[in-house]
């Protein structure tokens, strides 16, 4: 694994010849910086405090035109000025919460006692603000020191290798975020127990519950008015992410939306006794808590279950067992451990290695996991060089993963995994209202579907409604996405659509008016919401396109008439490790100049000669000769715009072997033609302008996001290069072809 190291007396000098002059006096630091707890000394250094000041003072000189109100703000409390007044000024361009911090910040420090004085500032402020705001603010709590502590080192180790000046991006984010580390540092923790005390003073709350659900015990924050005198519905989250603070927060929030606010940790967590077990027991465990609820004197028995990623695995998992109590359920952007992490239409992605440590570490959240990405990259990178089994991860990294190999033990959706979600006819029991919100570019919007298509395959008469627009796994309105600038109409109140539904389902209340259809989906590009009854609806008008083996300028022709018996070749070495191939397929950036990836086969259409909507997932079918029993494929779709740009639209990997039934797998025989349905893709929805085409990438997966399938027919995670002496030889057959929801665009609003 590659170490970074901060060797202080040659960086200073680095930054002495650009910038600071002024550490000529300044006495040598003989100190290598190689990690967090070294770097929070060096932050209280003489030294590195008189740095500081000139590399605000340098910034605010160099860069005063371009930057923000708040930016100045905080480069002139880094440089060592004194804000007497404008206070407020800080506020402008930020979150909320971080403003209010800066001003209890900054009206504490100009009292001459300064901390002693700071509880009295704090809860001055926190007087004057409404409920609303209150919950809003208490986010600030959120802030993670470690984090933050290893987002200054990734700065400094950037500083080391870019060209260190007043205009440096890498040097305005450090001085402004070394002093929003400055500003948390004085304030936490000492504020998560005023904030606590103050949501104590508003509401009845609730934080060490302690709920029996029958052989075992789960741990709970309920949040509810003191001013009601009536039973209420309940609003209801069960969560891995077990974080005091924001379970708090949250549950406040439902109680602003006319809900009893209920935050369930999954079991194991928070106050539990029991043993941390990811997925297994959250559905049972959900259900008995409902029922609990219904139980109880503040309960008019209504609960509403909502919330994202594995709080929405957890609805699913609690409408498996269909309570009494549970009325509606709201999962957005749920996860489906089977069909998005950690595996993808059955195979073993790595982006979430970590995950089990993050969750199961501690009692509450192990932030250290998350606080170095790049830790994660090399050891993915240092996997795939290595050209060793996947099975061996762990002990590459040198600490014991269990997870990671009871995962690896059920390839297939097999019995272990349906025992933990509705499964088959579990689905026909489901009859609540749903509202499925989700995102294109949510890395598991196909867990989604796969939730949506199950409900409606064994309940056609569900009421399940779905909402998608340009959004990532947090769901949230980031603007630019990934470069991608999002239409006005895109910006939607995820909370307020939330607790809309559920007045609509539980106080008989009209439906929101975003909802006009049982499918909503923004249309990127133009603008505009659209609707269709049906996921069916969408894919009725569904163009086939053939993979054929006519030369384009940019590949091969995407054709709506199919080839008598060609076929393309592509050759690719498994064992070589020097290379990769499918790296483009991840949506980022979301829009791009050209792809970097060349290893692929790329498929284009002709020009459309009118603008045209493409909304919903791409299906099909691969037909494909092999030398091996096995391959992991990878499709990805982009819109080539009239000026040559591309624009991700979706993609899919998956293993062939496992394409007809996801429980069982059907190795492919060697020489013979193998044919392998696809359509467990992302959903997407764009207008495309006339001139536009569609270009199509099929490739072999093999790069260190995911496990490589070297084609023996034996277990994958187990193979290694030495299982891929013999190249992999795909002839792929013109019979290939591609469904595509294409439609003519007609003007928003036509029927």
């Amino acid at each position: 694994m590659q170490r970074h190291y901060i060797y202080l007396p040659y960086w200073l000098l680095m930054v002495l010849l650009h910038i600071c002059p002024i550490l000529n006096a300044a006495p040598q630091q003989h100190l290598e910086v190689k990690n967090k707890q070294q770097l929070a000394q060096v932050l209280n250094s003489p030294a590195f405090i008189q740095w500081q000041q000139q590399l605000a003072t340098e910034l605010l000189s160099g860069q005063k035109g371009s930057l923000s109100t708040d930016e100045q703000q905080k480069l002139r409390l880094l440089s060592g000025q004194r804000l007497s007044a404008d206070i407020d000024a800080l506020a402008t361009g930020q979150p909320a919460w971080s403003a209010f911090a800066y001003q209890v910040y900054l009206a504490a420090r100009q009292h001459p006692k300064e901390r002693d004085h700071w509880h009295n500032v704090f809860k001055q402020h926190v007087a004057a603000l409404s409920d609303n705001e209150f919950i809003h603010i208490s986010r600030l709590s959120g802030y993670d020191q470690d984090t933050g502590l290893s987002r200054l080192l990734y700065l400094l180790q950037n500083m080391q290798t870019e060209t260190v000046s007043p205009h440096s991006r890498t040097a305005r984010a450090l001085a402004t975020e070394l002093q929003d580390f400055y500003v948390y540092q004085a304030l936490l923790p000492q504020a998560k127990t005023w904030l606590k005390d103050e949501y104590k003073r508003r509401f009845w709350v609730q934080d060490n519950l302690l709920i029996d659900t029958g052989n075992a015990m789960v741990s709970a924050i309920l949040v509810r008015s003191k001013q009601w005198k009536k039973a209420m519905p309940t609003a209801m989250q069960m969560s891995i992410y077990s974080d005091e603070m924001a379970n708090l927060r949250e549950a406040a929030t439902a109680l602003t939306y006319g809900y009893v606010g209920l935050i369930v940790d999954s079991r194991g967590k928070g106050l539990s006794p029991n043993s941390i077990v990811p997925y297994q027991f959250d559905g049972q465990d959900a259900a008995a808590v409902i029922n609990w609820v219904t139980q109880q004197p503040w309960s008019d028995q209504q609960v509403g279950m909502y919330g994202g990623s594995y709080l929405g695995f957890t609805q699913w998992a609690a409408a498996k067992y269909m309570p009494s109590g549970l009325k509606t359920i709201v999962p957005f952007v749920p996860n489906n451990p089977a069909q998005g992490l950690p595996y993808e239409n059955n195979v073993y992605i790595t982006a979430n290695y970590q995950w089990p440590f993050y969750v199961t570490n501690n009692k509450r959240l192990d932030n250290s996991q998350y606080a170095d990405p790049g830790k994660w990259r090399s050891l993915m990178n240092q996997w795939y060089s290595s050209g060793k089994a996947f099975a061996e991860l762990d002990k590459l990294a040198g600490q014991a993963n269990p997870w990671l190999h009871k995962w690896l033990a059920h390839p297939g959706y097999d019995e272990y995994w349906q025992a933990m979600q509705p499964h088959g006819e579990d689905f026909a029991n489901i009859n609540i209202p749903v509202l499925s919100l989700n995102g294109y570019y949510d890395d598991g919007n196909f867990s989604a579907l796969y939730y949506y298509h199950e409900h409606l395959k064994y309940r056609p008469d569900a009421e399940h409604y779905w909402l998608i627009g340009p959004y990532d796994h947090t769901f949230s309105l980031s603007d630019p996405l990934r470069g991608y600038s999002l239409d006005k109409v895109a910006h939607i109140d995820r909370n307020k659509l939330t607790f809309g539904w559920f007045d609509y389902v539980m106080k008989a209340a009209p439906r929101p008016a975003l909802l006009k259809d049982k499918i909503t989906y923004q249309l990127m590009g133009d603008n505009s919401w659209r609707y269709a009854s049906s996921m069916a609806a969408l894919h009725a008008s569904s163009t086939r396109y053939y993979l054929s083996n006519q030369q384009t300028d940019k590949g091969f022709l995407l054709s709506e008439q199919q080839a008598t018996q060609q076929t393309l070749q592509q050759q690719v070495d498994l064992a070589d490790r020097t290379s990769s191939n499918n790296t483009d397929a991840y949506p980022w950036p979301i829009i791009r100049d050209q792809l970097d990836d060349q290893t692929g086969l790329l498929f284009v259409s002709p020009p459309f000669t009118q603008d045209m909507q493409i909304a919903g997932s791409f299906s099909g079918e691969l037909v494909v000769t092999i030398n091996k029993h096995d391959v992991d494929y990878g499709l990805t779709f982009y819109q080539q715009m009239p000026d040559g740009r591309l624009f991700h639209l979706s993609y899919s990997i998956g293993r062939a072997s496992y394409a007809k039934d996801r429980q069982h797998r059907q190795l492919l025989t060697p020489g013979k033609p193998a044919h392998i349905p696809f359509s467990q893709t992302r959903m997407t929805g764009r207008k495309l302008a006339k001139g536009s085409r569609l270009l199509v990438v099929l490739n072999v997966n093999k790069n260190a996001s995911a496990q490589v399938n070297m084609g023996t027919g034996q277990d994958v995670s187990q193979e290694t290069v030495e299982d891929g002496k013999q190249p992999l030889q795909l002839q792929w057959h013109s019979q290939s072809y591609i469904d595509v929801p294409l439609q003519t665009l007609a003007p928003a609003g036509a029927p």
